[in-house]
């Protein structure tokens, strides 16, 4: 029986007939959306306990992405290091001890300090899951294989905000905390199924383990040829790695730019204004507690048929149009939660555009930005420094991230909520000239391919 390093073993009947290494490997995104998803119901039964000023609100919501920068920063390098199987399961424990931490924390310190301590690990998936399943994936399906990042953190964000529904008649926001425990544990266990992916086994001189990889998602008559491609490109490479091999490319930083500008926009739709408060704005927006809980569980439901489309479009409509119409959808989504107050509506229509610009929103983000920028960070970047790079530009997701987090009650309270959603819809025409200009069109193309093309573009500008 065949081995992929750590003794993993990779020819079992259900690993080979089922593909589980793409759903274990994916589950670090059930907790991405999960803690950072479960701080929204949370919030409500946590003022009811502690008085929470509106900084210290933003403090508790957005310390984990203090944490997730800090994780981004070093889950790539030690992935290209060490391999990005052995960085899941640092991840693992992180997510286990993270979230007893939170449950028990006895004030707004000590849960910011859980949290920020929570977010290591929440950065780290971020960067690894999505790598390794471009790594593993065929080309003719990586943008599929890939949403399923997307898929998993609405999925966890659902979890989520089930949790949260159920919780509220006990308050038991701790509860909710310690929950999180569970997909964690089950992504511990998703370790025996999930093999090291095939490039980074090259790039480490083990072969023989590699071509056993790719016989399980390979046709046998492709797998030769696949092996030579990753060879034949590392081969081109200089050699460097890290953030040395970034800087001594010029070519190689215009692929960071644009990742890093992606990583930018997609927070610049205003989502993580939604995913984090969405219960306490549906509250000013006329909307009471029961249907703000209820609505997130409920809106579940059409992002996951959302994203189940994008699985199937990414790969054949292809990644750069998805982001122009997710653009301008995001855009009116933030426009109908914003005009209705800022004009002063009745309170019955304020709460009906909320709702309508919430789903046409969160859907549109569902089927874009959400699974399409993850699909296109883990694509773009050469295998000598993708780790790396791929690290750095979700540094740049996770600190816009925090900005809008942080900045969400401060700024509602100063300008008014409806003001702020009109600023973010604003926001959308700047995104739409980058994404038209700037980004390029990865489909129908291995990752060896599109290392090439951006290598030969690169000597000749």
């Amino acid at each position: 029986m065949a081995t992929v390093g750590d003794s993993t073993q990779i020819t079992t009947p259900g690993l080979r007939g089922g593909r589980a290494f793409y759903v274990f490997g994916a589950l670090g995104a059930v907790l991405y959306g999960y803690d950072t998803g479960i701080i929204g119901g949370a919030m409500l039964f946590i003022h009811d306990e502690w008085e929470v000023s509106p900084f210290a609100e933003g403090l508790i919501t957005s310390c984990i992405l203090v944490g997730a920068m800090i994780g981004a920063l070093g889950g790539g390098p030690l992935a290209d290091r060490y391999g990005r199987r052995k960085v899941i399961a640092v991840c693992s424990v992180i997510f286990v001890l993270g979230a007893l931490a939170s449950a028990v924390a006895t004030g707004v310190g000590t849960l910011v300090a859980a949290r920020t301590g929570l977010g290591l690990a929440v950065g780290g998936a971020s960067v690894i899951v999505p790598l390794y399943l471009a790594e593993m994936a065929p080309t003719r399906i990586r943008g599929a294989i890939a949403t399923l990042n997307q898929t998993l953190i609405i999925v966890g964000v659902g979890l989520a905000a089930l949790v949260a529904y159920v919780a509220q008649e006990d308050k038991a926001w701790r509860t909710a905390f310690a929950i999180g425990v569970i997909p964690a544990v089950a992504l511990l266990i998703g370790l025996a199924f999930m093999p090291e992916t095939p490039r980074w086994l090259i790039r480490r001189g083990r072969e023989p383990e590699a071509r056993a990889v790719l016989a399980i998602t390979r046709d046998s008559s492709t797998v030769d040829s696949e092996i030579a491609d990753i060879r034949r490109v590392e081969d081109e490479s200089s050699g460097t790695v890290g953030v040395r091999g970034i800087l001594a490319n010029r070519w190689i930083l215009g692929t960071l730019a644009i990742g890093a500008g992606l990583a930018v926009a997609q927070q610049l739709t205003g989502i993580n204004t939604i995913v984090y408060y969405q219960p306490t704005l549906l509250k000013q927006l006329g909307a009471t507690q029961n249907f703000a809980l209820l609505f997130g569980v409920i809106n579940t439901i059409p992002n996951l048929i959302a994203v189940a489309f994008a699985a199937r479009l990414v790969d054949r409509v292809g990644r750069k149009p998805l982001l122009i119409w997710g653009t301008v959808g995001t855009a009116v989504g933030m426009f109908l939660l914003g005009l209705p107050k800022v004009l002063d509506a009745p309170s019955g229509v304020t709460t009906t555009f909320a709702v309508i610009g919430l789903v046409v929103f969160t859907v549109t983000f569902s089927l874009t930005w959400g699974p399409v920028l993850w699909v296109m960070l883990s694509e773009i970047f050469p295998l000598n420094v993708r780790g790396t790079a791929m690290g750095i530009a979700t540094i740049a997701n996770w600190i816009m991230n925090f900005t809008v987090s942080l900045t969400m009650p401060v700024l509602a309270d100063a300008w008014g909520i409806g003001t702020l959603f009109i600023v973010y819809g604003f926001f959308g025409v700047l995104l739409l000239i980058f994404v038209r200009r700037w980004v390029p069109e990865t489909k129908g193309r291995s990752l060896e391919q599109i290392e090439t093309d951006f290598r030969t573009e690169g000597a000749r500008g």
